[in-house]
């Protein structure tokens, strides 16, 4: 072999390993980059993900600040609904006893100015007393008409 085909030889192998080189070269500088962009991608979809986080936060926060403003407008709400009805309940209740204390007033007065009453009409002017008394809240006006009731003349019921 002579020399010039042995330098053409070394030539022609050191062009094959130099295009090898660069081929490797260029796989690690594709390598490289493919990682890079891997990396990137990641780092763009973890602030995504950050983001998306840091947005629902706020929604969330956002939801509950309505929704407690909801909570408390129908708690304020249904207080001025409860109040209402119970101004109606008190002034129904004070109506009821002022109907009951008068009922009771003119049926006693009727038994008294008759001289006599049945153990059944005593009966039934005790309960009504005793829901005035008792369940009414009523003041004590009553007991002296009912003490007149308990003295006077008991006859037999005719029913």
């Amino acid at each position: 072999m002579s020399w010039e085909t042995a330098a053409a030889l070394i030539i022609a192998i050191g062009g094959w390993i130099y295009a090898v080189y660069e081929k490797s070269k260029n796989r690690q500088y594709q390598l490289e980059d493919h990682k890079r962009d891997r990396q990137e991608k990641k780092e763009d979809e973890e602030l995504s993900l950050k983001e998306t986080v840091e947005k629902m936060k706020t929604d969330q926060d956002e939801f509950m600040k309505k929704m407690r403003a909801d909570q408390d407008e129908f708690i304020k709400s249904m207080t001025n609904k409860f109040s209402k009805v119970e101004t109606t309940l008190d002034n129904l209740t004070e109506g009821e006893m002022l109907i009951l204390r008068k009922t009771i007033t003119d049926i006693a007065n009727i038994y008294i100015d008759r001289g006599e009453i049945t153990l059944h009409q005593r009966e039934e002017l005790h309960n009504m007393h005793s829901v005035y008394h008792f369940k009414l809240f009523g003041n004590g006006g009553l007991d002296s008409v009912m003490d007149a009731v308990d003295h006077i003349k008991v006859v037999h019921d005719d029913d």
